[in-house]
């Protein structure tokens, strides 16, 4: 490993590798405990200089930070790696780094720091290297935010996510202490979940993980596990656990809205976050979990049914489809029938869009029905069994049902108050019994 960091270090120095460059592609991944080259930035921002190296900085602790616009999390932690910055001036320096695979152009990162001039509440200065390689390929990762941590003595000290990042950590590292890492280890969503490149893939035939407990190496989403088209798994990273009911509800109900879902507990704090908390971030780390389950392709049609099993088994909850009755709002086509049917053209509409007027061109009844799922106080059933794509516009305001059943009118649609029993997704607490 020696002589691949002097090999490295050299490069940098003979060919002066910069951000605009690409990397070699003999470079290796750095890990915790190896040197580090000094690695020429180029295109810098935020500097004193078009370059920089990493000796330039001194002999000081020094977090890399990597970046991209589009990375909300990164952005959020910019205020406090600016506060941090300052509050150890001449021991730390972060250094943000924005690689070339994130898609950022020089324009659009100076235009954002721009935004963000000394006269601004949100004032940070912090030097940024844009579109990296050479760093981005020694510190390879999948998932961003990502610090790598290095000591006075060039060497990786930690690869962290962003919850290390902090004053205390800083403060102990500086005066010689230890430090308990949480080291961040990238996963590879696309496979089965923690499992190595030895699983033959190819042999799998079942396979089930269910985690309590945020991932900093997995981004938060679902992938679905197909064979030759066949869906037969789907995998649930970094997700609260009401988000995976919802979904597995959603299988068994067409058309699941979240008004289709009953929840009969005593607490809900686990499953609904207070967005009102400042500690919202926390209570996603504290409450996420990863779901991942494949099932043999000759039962893929069951897929859905053995995740309930799975959930109500081990989660401490238990889902089902009940009857029950419910007041709601019934979406019919009116006895003049419909007149919305599309002209064709491009299919789009602005329902979501704050303060336009509401229209939606050459797209199907679903799309109104899960509009206004998501402005009425009731639930909105579907009968009209329209199959062909409309074009409508709605009020801006929504509040008077009168004013919508007006203008719904028109396209040969009536909306109607009612009170039916429907299958609902219940989901009460299971008992310890």
């Amino acid at each position: 490993m020696k002589s691949l960091v002097l090999l490295l270090a050299f490069f940098c120095t003979a060919t002066g590798i910069s951000a605009q460059n690409e990397a070699p592609s003999s470079i290796r991944r750095l890990s915790v405990g190896d040197a580090v080259p000094d690695i020429v930035f180029g295109n810098m921002v935020n500097y004193h200089s078009k370059t920089a190296r990493l000796s330039d900085f001194g002999n000081k602790l020094i977090i890399l930070d990597f970046w991209a616009t589009w990375c909300t999390s990164c952005l959020q932690h910019f205020p406090l790696l600016d506060s941090l910055q300052k509050e150890f001036a001449g021991k730390l320096q972060v250094i943000l780094i924005n690689a070339k695979n994130t898609g950022d152009k020089k324009e659009k990162i100076t235009a954002f720091f721009e935004k963000r001039k000394p006269e601004s509440s949100e004032r940070y200065q912090l030097p940024s290297a844009i579109n990296d390689t050479l760093a981005d390929k020694l510190f390879e990762h999948n998932l961003i935010s990502h610090y790598v941590w290095i000591n006075k003595g060039g060497k990786v000290l930690a690869i962290t996510s962003s919850d290390p990042v902090n004053a205390e950590n800083i403060r102990a590292i500086i005066d010689g202490q230890s430090v308990k890492w949480m080291m961040k280890r990238d996963q590879n969503a696309e496979k089965p979940l923690f499992t190595t490149d030895d699983l033959p893939l190819n042999s799998l035939m079942q396979y089930s993980i269910f985690i309590k407990g945020w991932c900093d190496g997995l981004p938060s989403g679902t992938r679905f596990r197909n064979t030759n088209g066949i869906h037969r798994g789907v995998a649930f990273t970094n997700a609260c656990l009401l988000n995976i009911y919802e979904a597995v509800a959603a299988s068994f109900i067409p058309g699941f809205t979240k008004k289709d879902l009953l929840l009969e507990i005593r607490d809900s704090s686990n499953l609904i976050p207070d967005t009102a908390s400042a500690t919202g971030e926390q209570w996603y780390k504290d409450h996420s979990y990863n779901y991942d389950m494949i099932v043999p392709v000759d039962q893929a049609g069951s897929l859905y049914r053995y995740m309930l099993e799975d959930l109500n088994r081990y989660s401490g909850y238990a889902g089902r489809i009940e009857r029950r009755s419910v007041k709601c709002f019934v979406l019919k086509v009116s006895n003049q029938g419909i007149k919305a049917s599309s002209k064709g053209g491009i299919s789009e509409n602005n329902f979501w869009k704050k303060d336009e007027a509401k229209y939606m061109h050459n797209q199907p009844v679903s799309i109104l029905v899960n509009y206004l799922n998501d402005m009425l106080p009731l639930p909105v059933f579907d009968e009209t069994n329209c199959e062909m794509p409309v074009d409508l516009e709605l009020p801006k305001d929504l509040t008077d049902i009168t004013v919508l059943q007006k203008k719904l009118s028109k396209y040969g649609l009536w909306l109607e108050e009612a009170e039916q029993k429907r299958g609902m997704f219940l989901l009460t607490e299971r008992s310890s019994n």
